[in-house]
């Protein structure tokens, strides 16, 4: 029979002891009333009257009656005995020699003020009130910290530890029960059977599809790409009701797509059945999410990629002709002023350029000016187009695969990826005369529309992608079935359930709904703090707070995290990937062109190389100091 215990020995212990507290916690639990030291003054002897008063005390919190030795600490006795009007060494003699004296001073405590003992009835009703917490965590401590607190709300008398564990443990198991038969009810036995199947290595292959669908997904590529999407499509084969453990809590759902993710195939074979395919049905639904982030993710990475190639190429081509252009600049340089002297002085300037250097070593250098130079507005995109046949190696795929939805801002663009998925289902060269165009950036419209207003397939493409990427960043298109890139509405409650509430008197929150009575309620609250603070601030009581001479000071907190905490966060720091800030900031500037606001005192032209630009910039904003 499997053991009902479901704390740790130091939990045990910390749950038993009775907690240390501080006077304000100790005037908050402990102040009797004129009604209570009434019921303890008709006590004989001092000790039964303060022992009276401190069973009592315990009873109301932390809500467990005084075991015999048990050691309570000093300041509560001292406190108690300072309202009872006795010498805190009394409790000391209380029922030292007779223990039927503390029983019996439970069982009056419990009759004459309405206490609750733990009997089979109020067993049931904990068992109600605990069953919706334990489907959202299986934490023994959990289960137990919220029984003792119940308890305590409703003036129930605590039984032994042991009694409290047992009934968190049978409540725990109803609660997975409830959780997974949740998941098998909606399954039929045709996706039972799919479901036991991944668990089994298929005939002529070294793993099963459940290994399989973990392989991590590689770094970048249209090949990587295609293979996430290759299991996403098997996923969505197994046909999985979308609403597979609807109702339940998401912690619950959580940990089992967990446990789902971890377990080895050999150890969910011996799951019962409704655990394993509810831990089946969890992790898949997860995983379905995961693997629709990591394509999306991953034609992000693709495309930022494209563009950082280009923009290199760009400043490639600039550094492999610089060389011939400022031997032509040279030149040119060199014969303009010939020509101007020549005009002076009265000469012919034709002979003075036959001359320099001859007209056909003229005219040949003309023609390699015109080769060298580019156009005013020269820009990265110009090198896109070698990268269109990489992007559509996986391009089709990404876009039959998901259902793109859109905020009114962004329909063009999904009419666009619309158009797109239709010429590729049909093998479409040519982009359609009304293919959407508004969504291309100004940027963009010069390589997308031509001269006669045709539309270039490739950058067209190029462009809706490249929005699509950063639509899916902002918001403004989302994916159903995503976690990262899902509707904003889906973190909202249901507009139904909303509407519900609305017509119920409002959402049931802990402050006032309505604005103004909520913000008078506020300042009330907040003068009463002050004042509060004032109070103990002036009497010395808060702590790390002193006045001295009429000046306010406040000693530094003490750094409070758990043991081990540097070391997690060492290791979450490792997980992310490096990324040069001057890197991050040029691809932000592809977006939005900042560094064309920084041009040349003298000339006027933008900063040639962008990362140096950066570079300065961020320097001179944290006041970096370099001896260069």
């Amino acid at each position: 029979m499997p053991t009902r215990e479901l704390l740790s020995e130091a939990q045990r212990a910390r749950l038993s002891e009775i907690p240390e507290m501080k006077a304000r916690e100790l005037a908050r639990h402990y102040t009797l009333s004129e009604y209570d030291l009434t019921a303890v003054s008709i006590r004989r002897g001092s000790a039964n009257r303060l022992g009276f008063a401190v069973q009592l005390c315990l009873l109301r919190y932390p809500g467990r009656p005084l075991q015999a030795d048990q050691v309570v600490p000093r300041n509560i006795i001292e406190f108690v005995a300072s309202q009872v009007g006795v010498d805190p060494d009394a409790f000391y003699d209380y029922a030292r020699e007779r223990d039927t004296t503390r029983r019996e001073h439970i069982v009056e405590i419990i009759r004459t003020f309405d206490f609750r003992t733990f009997d089979a009835a109020t067993y049931r009703e904990l068992s109600r009130y605990l069953l919706p917490i334990a489907e959202g965590t299986d934490s023994g401590q959990a289960l137990v910290s919220a029984l003792m607190e119940e308890m305590r709300r409703r003036e129930i008398v605590a039984p032994a530890l042991y009694a409290v564990e047992r009934l968190a443990w049978g409540t725990r198991r109803r609660a997975q029960e409830r959780v997974f038969g949740r998941f098998v009810k909606i399954l039929d036995e045709e996706r039972l059977e799919k479901l036991d199947s991944l668990l089994v290595v298929p005939e002529g292959q070294d793993e099963t599809p459940l290994n399989r669908l973990r392989r991590p997904p590689g770094p970048p590529s249209p090949k990587n790409f295609k293979e996430i999407l290759e299991r996403l499509t098997f996923v969505r084969s197994l046909s999985l009701p979308e609403n597979a453990g609807e109702g339940g809590h998401h912690n619950r759902l959580s940990r089992l797509a967990r446990e789902g993710a971890k377990t080895r195939p050999q150890h969910l074979r011996r799951f019962d059945p409704p655990r394993r395919h509810a831990t089946l049905v969890a992790y898949l639904t997860e995983r379905s999410a995961e693997l629709s982030d990591l394509a999306l993710e991953m034609h992000d990475r693709m495309i930022g990629a494209l563009m950082n190639k280009a923009e290199k190429m760009r400043v490639e081509g600039f550094r492999k002709h610089g060389k011939a252009i400022n031997e032509k600049v040279g030149l040119y340089a060199k014969l303009g002023n010939a020509l101007i002297a020549a005009k002076a002085n009265g000469e012919d300037p034709y002979d003075v350029l036959e001359e320099m250097m001859g007209w056909e070593r003229f005219v040949k250098s003309v023609a390699e000016a015109e080769g060298l130079a580019m156009p005013a507005n020269f820009d990265y995109l110009d090198f896109l187009e070698a990268g269109h046949a990489h992007v559509r190696r996986y391009a089709p795929a990404l876009l039959e695969a998901f259902d793109f939805k859109a905020a009114p801002s962004a329909k063009p663009l999904i009419h666009a990826v619309e158009v797109l998925r239709e010429m590729n289902e049909k093998s479409k060269r040519k982009v359609p005369e009304d293919a959407p165009i508004s969504f291309v950036k100004p940027r963009w419209r010069d390589h997308v529309v031509g001269s006669e207003g045709e539309i270039d397939r490739r950058y067209y493409e190029l462009s809706a992608l490249s929005e699509l990427k950063n639509s899916l960043r902002s918001g403004d298109v989302w994916v159903p079935g995503s976690r990262r890139y899902k509707d904003f509405d889906d973190y909202l409650l249901p507009k139904e359930d909303f509407d519900a509430m609305l017509g119920n008197g409002g959402p049931p929150v802990a402050v006032e709904t309505d604005f103004n009575e909520y913000l008078e309620e506020r300042k009330e609250r907040l003068h009463e703090n002050l004042m509060e603070v004032g109070r103990l601030v002036r009497s010395g009581e808060l702590e790390g707070v002193s006045l001295d001479s009429g000046k306010l000071k406040i000693s530094r907190p003490k750094k409070e995290e758990p043991e081990g905490m540097d070391g997690l966060t060492r290791l979450i720091y490792a997980l992310v990937p490096r990324v040069k800030l001057t890197d991050l900031l040029v691809e932000v500037d592809s977006w939005c062109e900042f560094s064309g606001r920084f041009t040349h005192l003298k000339t006027g032209d933008p900063a040639k190389d962008k990362k140096v630009l950066y570079a300065a910039l961020m320097a001179d904003g944290v006041n970096l100091e370099t001896d260069s």
